[in-house]
């Protein structure tokens, strides 16, 4: 006999007798078990199938409870964040609307009637033009602009003549900057360091020098750039929540953006202090500040 003939033989009576072996053992656990039909080998028994319906049941009434209750975690999530929302967009339309009012607040070029001729209005101006050596189109341009001798006296009294152009000059007042908002901020020493575009940009979104001052007392105003001083006023952020920022070490933890929107997100005075009570508020980031308060409100 070939020996692959051998080992398919060989191969046959191995099979059959694991295939009595099964068949044995298979009948002394069911013997042990009293399974009375092979064909329920795999049948849980009642206890279990007791155990398994009340695990269905607890489960289906949790469900249950947590949807009349409205209490979806995904529900949940999407109304903090719709909160959120609202909270900051009713501040905001709050802010925008206290800050139109206070426009008001700010000085404003006291008006006069501008009827000199050219001759006489470039002969009134010719020690200035001759001490910032201004040319006859700059001269045409206040002209035509009609700015009053008193307007580029205010500035030179400043010393600030010679540091602008003729056409900053004329933007100045075409914007309705005031000689008293420029000498404000040359007391706060703001003046020599932003553009004219800057000042020109604060003051038409109604920044009071007083708010500036405040922020100057708790060395905060230096760290904003005009464009983010404006954001700041604008989004109605007070004084003394930034200073209450700074009492808590936090204000280096976050920039401009976090203060608004901490802010604007309703987030008080009193819950940042608890944070920080509890030695949290160095560890959260001002997202995770504002999530922790509506979910906890």
């Amino acid at each position: 006999m070939s020996r692959s003939r051998q080992n398919r033989t060989k191969l046959t009576n191995d099979l059959s007798r694991g295939e009595d072996d099964f068949e044995s053992i298979n009948e002394e656990n069911t013997d042990k078990n009293d399974y009375q039909n092979p064909t329920k080998e795999f049948s849980l028994s009642e206890d279990q199938i007791q155990k398994r319906n009340r695990w269905v049941l607890t489960i289906f009434c949790i469900g249950a409870a947590l949807w009349y209750l409205d209490l979806n975690p995904f529900n949940t999530t999407a109304k903090v964040a719709d909160n959120i929302a609202s909270n900051v967009e009713a501040r905001i339309s709050e802010r925008a609307q206290a800050r139109t009012s206070d426009r008001t607040e700010l000085p404003i070029i006291p008006s006069q009637d501008f009827d000199q001729n050219f001759e006489t209005y470039s002969q009134s101006l010719e020690p200035l033009f001759e001490e910032f050596d201004f040319s006859a189109a700059n001269l045409q341009s206040f002209y035509s602009s009609q700015i009053p001798q008193a307007y580029l006296e205010g500035l030179q009294d400043l010393d600030y003549l010679s540091e602008v152009s003729a056409t900053e000059v004329t933007a100045l007042y075409t914007n309705g900057v005031p000689i008293a908002y420029l000498s404000e901020l040359s007391d706060l020493d703001y003046l020599d360091v932003h553009s004219p575009t800057a000042i020109i940009g604060l003051y038409s979104n109604g920044v009071p020098t007083q708010y500036m001052s405040e922020l100057e007392e708790i060395d905060y105003l230096e760290d904003l750039s005009f464009a983010q001083l404006i954001a700041m006023y604008s989004n109605g952020v007070e004084s003394d929540y930034i200073a209450h920022l700074e009492e808590l070490d936090y204000l280096d933890e976050i920039n401009f953006a976090g203060v608004i929107g901490l802010y604007t997100s309703g987030v008080p005075k009193s819950y940042l202090t608890e944070l920080d009570h509890e030695d949290l508020l160095d560890e959260l980031s001002f997202t995770d500040v504002i999530s922790m308060y509506h979910q906890s409100n």
